[in-house]
């Protein structure tokens, strides 16, 4: 049985990766909890990969405090995976707040994924704002987003006009 007590105690990973799909028992606290007794102390972390895939009482603030109170302290992390697939509640709010509040900061950030389909709160602003935070990363060598095909069609010029990724992905759904 592990204890997830504090994450002080784990300084030396380089990875981490947690899975959290389809519970339904999340919810923003969870996220806070993560981030302030875990994620935080990971300073040496290189590779985050968090899959919240249809953990659906996650909202913008879960997000904003995972962001701001975990993600932005990782100054080591090369590698960054974050499924929020099937949050219905997260919208522009939480996508804009993590790009701009703890992505952004990231300067050591060479792989970059995140997937928000079936966020239906998601919409052309925002995603666009996503793909402009590829522009302020230093060299991302991957980017890969994944958001519902409405979006996608809306966003297609905007891909266009990056240049900085070696590889960039953006791969689309119908609902």
């Amino acid at each position: 049985n592990f204890c997830f007590e504090e994450g002080q105690h784990f300084q030396s990973l380089i990875c981490f990766e947690l899975s959290l799909k389809n519970c339904k028992r999340i919810q923003d606290f969870g996220l806070k909890f993560l981030s302030c007794k875990w994620i935080r102390h990971l300073q040496l972390l290189e590779t985050l990969n968090l899959n919240f895939d249809g953990c659906d009482k996650i909202t913008n603030q879960g997000i904003k405090s995972l962001s701001c109170e975990g993600i932005q302290h990782l100054n080591s992390l090369t590698c960054l995976y974050l499924n929020f697939d099937g949050c219905e509640t997260i919208s522009d709010k939480g996508l804009l707040s993590l790009c701009d509040g703890g992505i952004k900061s990231l300067e050591s950030l060479t792989d970059l994924h995140l997937s928000f389909k079936n966020c239906r709160g998601i919409r052309d602003s925002s995603s666009r704002s996503s793909f402009e935070l590829i522009q302020h990363l230093q060299s991302p060598k991957t980017s890969n987003f994944n958001f519902d095909r409405a979006i996608q069609d809306r966003a297609t010029e905007e891909i266009e006009s990056l240049k900085t990724s070696d590889f960039f992905y953006l791969r689309a759904e119908n609902n």
